[in-house]
């Protein structure tokens, strides 16, 4: 990929509206600006303070094949895993329907630090981060790792 394409307000209008579902025992979903009872629940019984929402898919709303989106994010796992912050499968919905579901993570106990450093990396213009008893937010990546 050459270089980064322009996060336009469309696109950021875009990520504001999604439907962040977390899938699992207990699914729900997050959005921007609300708290999530539930996001605070689970990190309530885990003890911990923070939750992340993070994809590996289409890099910079660039659109890849279903084999690379699956291949990066098996490589957003193992990386999750390996910082000893299991994943939790999850889905970003665009609510009216003009793109497909983006397979993500939703990841209990990241730094917000963390969660922009490993969007960054993965090539993604936002992720989404919440504290316990907070609202969702939407943190824009740096420009470089």
């Amino acid at each position: 990929m050459n270089a980064r394409p322009e996060l336009t307000p469309e696109l950021l209008a875009a990520y504001r509206a999604t439907e962040y579902r977390v899938q699992g025992d207990r699914p729900f979903c997050i959005r921007i600006g609300r708290a999530s009872p539930e996001a605070d629940r689970w990190l309530v019984e885990k003890g911990l303070e923070t939750w992340g929402f993070i994809t590996a898919c289409n890099p910079f709303s660039r659109s890849l094949s279903d084999s690379e989106n699956a291949e990066r994010q098996l490589e957003l796992r193992q990386e999750l895993i390996r910082r000893g912050l299991p994943p939790i499968s999850a889905l970003g919905i665009d609510p009216h329907g003009a793109w497909p579901g983006e397979p993500s993570f939703w990841v209990m106990g990241i730094s917000r630090r963390d969660l922009l450093e490993l969007g960054t990396s993965f090539g993604q213009f936002a992720v989404v981060f919440g504290d316990r008893d907070a609202v969702a937010e939407l943190l824009v990546c740096p420009l470089t790792p």
